[in-house]
């Protein structure tokens, strides 16, 4: 752990300083080392390297340039070089996302995909293994994912659904783990970021046998920890009136100018995992551990930054063993079973002072032990057509995320069975709470069992003149609540000529409803209530949201290292789920049958959202230096309906569409000289619907206004062939981001607490 405490002039200097030294020391290898450009194509849809063969999109190995949703594939050794150390790293600097960091305690770091939010909306593998536990509302993400040991991560964005079934509305994000086809492998990192952050990250690998006999093998791990996050927040956003608080309230939890105290907030995120092949069967066993601050994303009255003791945190194991038979040309059959353990870490709280539904220390608990296998058999009918046959099967037992509890939770093992003295968790200490809670005293943790069967089938057709290609693919979902969901997908790609593809993609994506969402409702007759009974849990029924996409794509190389992408994508969900809460403010007069609560409804609202971008990308060489620009805008414009409880027509709220900026840019420039490659990378974006929730009979939506510029400074230079070394300063203007609002039970703050300046320094170091 090494604590940078310089004024903030000095690390710049410090900074520059240390980059010129290494430089300098570094002049007298420059003719050995050959001159690498930051290629940008492989950031880029339409312009994907051919050698590239992947199988996210139709679980059928093909050409990215062959599909017709828009595919991204970020190489292993470019998230290296640029120091990328989680998911949401990768993603910032890639036209249409936008990302939010610290993000929210939640679900760590998160991410927009095609305007839903991708940790809830998009299926994240590892291997082609899913990864996201059901206890939880969304796959958490910081440094617990193994992005800096990927060989590359592909990315396919729209509805994928009808290979990938629930929670692929947004699209899929593969992390592909590499195959060590060297004797000896072994790769390290170590980085330094301000203030008090460490990041280190180590693989070892190699193969042994001979012959058929080969055992290709991998360890990795990574440890992220920072003591003091840098987090920036405008004081306006914060600022407490006088008088809200009692004075002891304002001495605990305020400073100077009535500004909650913000103390050192921690983030730390563990990793250790191993890979091995042999022959045809692969084996992957992991442990990611993450815990944040459990006040990141949200509004300090609902959970307070002053209590460093308060975190939130997970363990997740998984285990996957996965075959597949490579030895016929025209059929091979594959298989996969995996396991994934998840729980949140003992004594994870929060503490608040004016939360509506209570105050005070608050506990969190979650667990979940999920199951999944899948067989897929593949054909090559001939030389223009090859198919896909498969199904799948998943079970969850859980005990959902379980919030507002008085003690810490402590169950020991995997069992979802509970006795009597662990089903009531505060009778006991009834007349010493620790919070003032508005829920039902006899609040429980009920286990939760989901299942899923599904068949899926993909066809893909390739003329044989290179100018038609025809994707194809259906899927069939059958799950826990009797539904039935068929999810289709068609696509069509088109050449006319070499340097022009016209690409065309209609499917269909749906997610049942989280566990999260169903648990996490709270109500009870407002006589009862008026009466002193708290709020009880009420296991409302979430509808399994299902979106309609459409997509259409242009790619022109218009001379030489010109390239022009065009793009527009629309969708229609129905069934989107919200939050809302009902009937606290008129308690007096009310009527017997009405309802006091908090939680989250679907079913009553759907949402439209359309979109078109256009992709600018330009490479040349000059001598000894590289010029790499990849520019890039979107506009998009959406609605969001939502119908009161009375359905008259006449009363139906409209609203923007939840996150999405109007406009939005970006600008990545990257020079090469002498070894160095140096990358500004500039994103800018507009005003925002911050949220959308309906009390009562009315819906409201808060818009953030204003113009969002960050800009980050990247340096990378080779020093010999196997060690290089990395520097960074990450909005260097320090400019106030708004990132995505975390939705929850209750305050909705329009602001999300972003990251200020940021320095990293690092060193990489190889030996094959």
């Amino acid at each position: 752990m090494v604590c940078l405490k310089l004024s903030k002039n000095f690390k710049k200097t410090l900074f520059i300083g240390v980059i010129l030294c290494l430089s300098k020391f570094s002049f007298s290898q420059q003719d050995s080392i050959e001159l690498k450009l930051f290629d940008h194509s492989d950031l880029q849809s339409g312009f994907l390297k051919e050698r590239s063969m992947i199988t996210s999109a139709n679980r059928l190995a093909e050409r990215p340039d062959d599909l017709s949703q828009e595919i991204i594939i970020v190489e292993g050794s470019e998230i290296r070089k640029f120091g990328y150390s989680t998911l949401v790293d990768v993603l910032k600097s890639i036209p249409g996302f936008r990302t939010s960091q610290p993000g929210n305690a939640i679900e760590g770091e998160t991410f927009l995909m095609r305007g839903l939010v991708g940790n809830d909306h998009a299926k994240i593998l590892i291997n082609g293994i899913p990864i996201k536990p059901e206890a939880v509302k969304g796959m958490p993400i910081a440094s617990q994912l193994p992005v800096r040991h990927a060989e590359r991560i592909e990315i396919v964005l729209g509805p994928a659904s009808a290979s990938y079934g629930s929670d692929a509305m947004a699209g899929v994000i593969n992390i592909v783990l590499p195959e060590v086809d060297r004797p000896v492998f072994a790769w390290a990192d170590v980085n330094i970021l301000t203030p008090k952050t460490s990041d280190f990250n180590l693989t070892l690998g190699g193969k042994v046998g001979k012959g058929k006999n080969i055992l290709n093998y991998e360890i990795f791990a990574s440890s992220f920890r920072a003591d003091d996050v840098n987090l920036l927040i405008p004081d306006d956003s914060i600022k407490l009136k006088p008088g809200e608080f009692t004075a002891q309230q304002m001495e605990l939890f305020v400073g100077e100018d009535s500004i909650p105290a913000i103390n050192e907030l921690k983030r730390e995120s563990r990793l250790l995992g191993a890979y091995v092949k042999f022959r045809w069967f692969e084996f992957n066993a992991m442990n990611m551990f993450r815990e944040e601050h459990s006040a990141f994303g949200y509004h300090p009255v609902s959970r307070s930054y002053h209590k460093t003791s308060t975190t939130y945190g997970e363990n997740i194991n998984t285990f996957s063993l996965k075959y597949k038979d490579e030895k016929k040309k025209r059929f091979q059959s594959r298989a996969a079973i995996s396991a994934l353990a998840y729980r949140t870490i003992t004594n994870s709280s929060f503490f608040s002072f004016a939360d509506i539904l209570s105050s005070g220390d608050n506990f969190i608990y979650a667990k979940s032990i999920d199951l999944h296998v899948e067989y897929q058999g593949d054909m090559n009918i001939n030389q223009d057509m090859s198919i896909s046959i498969g199904f799948s099967s998943d079970f969850s037992a859980s005990h959902p995320f379980t919030n507002y509890l008085y003690r810490p939770y402590r169950k020991t093992g995997y069992s979802f069975e509970l006795d009597s003295s662990e089903m009531i968790l505060s009778t006991a200490v009834i007349n010493n709470v620790d919070s003032t809670n508005i829920l039902d005293v006899e609040t429980v943790l009920e286990p939760y069992y989901t299942y899923n069967t599904a068949v899926f089938a993909n066809y893909v057709y390739r003329s044989k003149s290179n100018k038609f290609n025809l994707n194809l693919g259906a899927r069939l979902d059958y799950d826990n609540k009797n539904e039935l969901i068929f999810t289709p997908k068609i696509g069509l790609v088109y050449r006319p000529f070499k340097k022009i593809r016209f690409r065309a993609n209609y499917g269909k994506g749906h997610r049942q409803g989280r566990s999260y969402n169903i648990f996490n409702n709270y109500s009870i007759l407002k006589q009862e209530f008026d009466q002193g009974i708290g709020l009880k849990r009420s296991q409302t029924d979430i509808l399994t949201e299902q979106l309609h996409g459409l997509e259409f794509g242009l790619d022109w190389k218009l001379a030489g290292q010109l390239k022009l992408k065009l793009g527009y994508y629309a969708h229609y969900i129905t069934n989107k789920v919200m939050h809302e809460y009902y009937d606290f403010d008129n308690i007096e007069g009310f009527e017997l049958d009405k309802r006091v609560g908090y939680g989250f409804f679907n079913g009553l609202a759907y949402s439209f959202l359309q979109a078109a971008n256009i992709e600018i990308h330009f490479k040349q060489s000059m001598g000894k230096i590289g010029l790499d620009i990849l520019g890039s805008y979107e506009f998009a414009e959406g609605t969001e309906l939502v119908f009161p409880e009375s359905l008259e027509l006449s009363e139906v709220t409209q609203a923007g569409y939840r996150f999405v900026p109007k406009h939005s840019g970006l600008l990545n420039l990257n020079i090469d000289f002498s070894g160095f490659t140096l990358s500004f990378r500039n994103k800018i974006f507009g005003s925002y619907v911050a949220d959308i929730v309906r009390y009562n009979e009315e819906v409201y939506s808060y818009t953030n206004h204003g113009v969002t510029y960050n800009l980050d400074i990247l340096l990378h230079k080779d020093l010999f062939r196997q060690l290089s070394v990395f520097g960074g300063t990450y909005n260097v203007l320090g400019s106030v981001q708004s990132g995505i609002p975390n939705i929850n039970l209750t305050d909705v703050w329009k602001f999300n607490p972003q990251y200020g300046t940021v320095y990293r320094i690092g060193l990489n170091f190889k030996l094959n």
